[in-house]
Parts: C-alpha cells; structure tokens; sequence
C-alpha cells in the first residue's frame, strides 16, 4: 500500500437526530419510566449498542418544560434532554453532546482511502462509541487484504462529529 500523506473530514459521523413519543400516564405527572424505555430504543436503535437511561420521577406535564435523563452507553455517559411538547405527554428528546459513532467512522475512513490510495482497507478505530470533544485525538489502523497497516492520527474537529485523519508515516530506521 503506498504510505502517500492522507488528510480529509469525515463530518457527521453520528448524525442522530431527535426523536419524540408519548409518556404520559394520564395523570399529571410523566410516565418518565415509559420514557426511558422510549429513550433506550431509541439509542440502541440510533447507535446499534445497548443503552441504559434513567430519568427523574415526578416531571409535571408542563408544555415547553425540559429535564434531562441520563444514559450509559457501552460504559460512555450521555445526557439526553426531554423537552415537553405540550401538557399531554408528548415529548421531544435529544443528545445534548455529539459523539463519534466508530462503525460510521471506519466506513469513512475506508471510502476516503479508497478514493486517495485506490486501495480497499478495513478500519478499525477502537472505543465503538466516544464524546465528540474538539482537539481529542485517537489511533485507528487501516488493514489491506494482503494485511499491510497504515496507522492513522484521527483528531476530532468540533463538536459536530468533524474529524480529521492523517497516514502517520512509522519511524525511518536509523543505519547502524
């Protein structure tokens, strides 16, 4: 594989969107524990990795009203805010953080060193889920099918899932 210098984004990588559903138990109060299991779904099917949430009890249904639940996901922890879309039960939830998605990001970083070394690798970037923390960076390892590696400095933008990546040249064997 040739070791040419490689540097793209890789935007996007978890682009999970908002969800809403009803957890109302006909009384005044959400039905926050029909809430997490809604929110868990959600996450598991968003993610494909199990979740775990836990929401405040006694939320009154208050139209516009927020709370925030919390969520464990492969050992990572998530807050996830519930805006009350109206005083029925209908509810609104999101991420409040962004995370990068690792199964999304091996299938960029494949596709891009695709179009720029015209060879087919697999990747593989480690922790399968991560906060999306501008400046944090992480190692991923392209494999071809003849089994030569690359190395690749992965540094994560902004908090919208945009990544860089760079080939990390391995260092020149100092002559004896």
């Amino acid at each position: 594989m040739p070791r040419r210098h490689a540097l793209a984004s890789a935007g996007w990588l978890l682009l999970v969107g908002a969800c809403s559903f009803r957890v109302s138990c006909g009384e005044r109060t959400l039905d926050t524990a029909k809430g997490e299991q809604a929110i868990a779904a959600w996450l598991e099917q968003t993610l494909e990795l199990p979740a775990a949430v836990t929401c405040p009890r006694g939320v009154k249904q208050r139209a516009g009203d927020t709370y925030e639940c919390q969520a464990q996901v492969t050992g990572v922890p998530m807050r996830v805010k519930v805006t009350q879309a109206d005083d029925r039960g209908n509810v609104h939830m999101e991420l409040v953080e962004g995370y990068v998605l690792a199964a999304r990001l091996e299938k960029v970083i494949a596709a891009r060193l695709a179009e720029q070394l015209e060879v087919e690798t697999t990747v593989q970037c480690g922790d399968r889920l991560r906060p999306s923390v501008p400046g944090a960076t992480f190692s991923c390892t392209a494999t071809s099918p003849q089994g030569e590696t690359l190395d690749l400095a992965v540094t994560i933008k902004d908090g919208e899932n945009n990544v860089d990546f760079e080939i990390v040249r391995p260092p020149t064997p100092t002559p004896h």
